[in-house]
């Protein structure tokens, strides 16, 4: 029982360290500022680093794709092979394998993401002791996988996202937890310094969490998303009617 309670306490701990580590290197390394860029660019590794996050995700995936709305990736075909051709000539086609940024990617890019948040897990599980750790490394194990599978899907319609979500995934798209995260993640792309969090928790506690408007929430089901939170079957198929 006691081992338990450890385990727990490693749970509730670890998830909320590793939301806000992905809150805070979200914002700080995903979206780096000019300045710190500037300083990266003659800081060796470290610097390479965080250049090689930002321009990832800031520049392909918030700038270089969805231009034209959240649930479009590319507007045309020859739109992804410019941006294809630009990666792959200048080195970046990691990139390529992220999905243009919309997921991990493989094992070593796995490994880079945790990287920044691994050891400060690394020193609450040697405070905790082992049953306490056993509890704290789910979350960072859950961390990228929710980039890999779940962000994906949140770039997806209503009835795309059902669609092409795995078996063990499609219960979660009829549920107020997966409306909650496309409302969340919309206001993300739509207000870069707000809402970073894929895991809850870390935003609200740093002072970087949004609400959607009334008219933002419009926008969202105008283009497929399902927003809303009466839930249950006959919200989403409200939702469905309006792809």
């Amino acid at each position: 029982m006691v081992e338990a309670g450890r385990i727990v306490a490693g749970v509730v701990i670890g998830y909320l360290l590793v939301s806000l580590c992905e809150s805070y290197f979200h914002r700080t390394m995903g979206h780096t500022s000019a300045r710190v860029r500037k300083l990266c660019r003659v800081n060796g590794v470290l610097g390479g680093f965080v250049l090689r996050a930002w321009y990832s995700h800031c520049v392909v995936h918030h700038f270089a794709t969805y231009r034209k709305n959240h649930v479009t990736q590319f507007s045309s075909t020859e739109e992804e092979r410019r941006l294809r051709r630009k990666l792959a000539a200048s080195g970046k086609g990691h990139i390529l394998a992220q999905d243009y940024g919309r997921r991990v990617g493989g094992p070593g890019e796995f490994l880079r993401y945790v990287a920044p948040t691994l050891p400060l897990v690394a020193l609450v599980c040697w405070l905790g002791g082992g049953w306490f750790s056993l509890g704290a490394v789910i979350p960072l194990i859950i961390m990228p996988l929710m980039s890999q599978f779940i962000h994906p899907l949140l770039h997806l319609t209503h009835d795309e996202a059902r669609a092409a979500a795995p078996p063990l995934l499609k219960p979660l798209i009829a549920t107020g937890c997966y409306r909650y995260l496309a409302r969340y993640h919309w206001i993300h792309h739509r207000h870069l310094d707000v809402n970073f969090n894929l895991m809850p928790g870390g935003d609200y506690l740093l002072g970087r969490y949004r609400t959607p408007t009334h008219a933002e929430l419009a926008e969202m089901e105008a283009i497929g998303l399902c927003v809303s939170d009466r839930g249950g079957s006959a919200s989403e198929r409200q939702c469905s009617t309006r792809v």
